[in-house]
């Protein structure tokens, strides 16, 4: 049953809007990283499902959807990188935040190109540095 990740994507559904203001991203990667448990990874698409559907606007907070898939993915095997990118578009400078496995974005529709990683934090929560 998937009820626990549903209840855990909730959770940080509800809290990172907030805790992303106090906390900087490189703290709450470190923070959010997590040891792989082994046998997980059939629940990973799963985990996908759930947070494409809890963050469904493509204008949506890109780093708390982010910072949840980057947590409970790794709690489910896998080894997940939290990338954080910048790009400029009309405004000015602009930032996104997307998770990859295996250097394959996951649940990113944008398009990447438009925002060179600055910086990557493997699944331990190191910061890997700069592409």
């Amino acid at each position: 049953m998937h009820a626990p990740l549903l209840a855990r994507m909730l959770f940080w559904r509800a809290t990172l809007p907030l805790v992303k203001r106090f906390i900087a991203a490189e703290r709450l990667a470190r923070l959010l990283a997590t040891h792989p448990r082994a046998g997980r990874t059939q629940d990973l698409s799963t985990a996908v499902r759930i947070a494409r559907r809890l963050w469904r606007s493509a204008d949506g907070p890109c780093l708390e959807r982010s910072l949840a898939l980057y947590h409970e993915l790794g709690r489910l095997g896998a080894h997940p990188e939290l990338v954080l990118g910048l790009g400029q578009d009309e405004n000015g400078i602009v930032g996104h935040a997307w998770i990859e496995v295996d250097r394959r974005p996951l649940l990113s529709s944008d398009d990447l190109e438009r925002f060179p990683a600055v910086v990557r934090f493997d699944s331990r929560g190191l910061r890997t540095g700069a592409l």
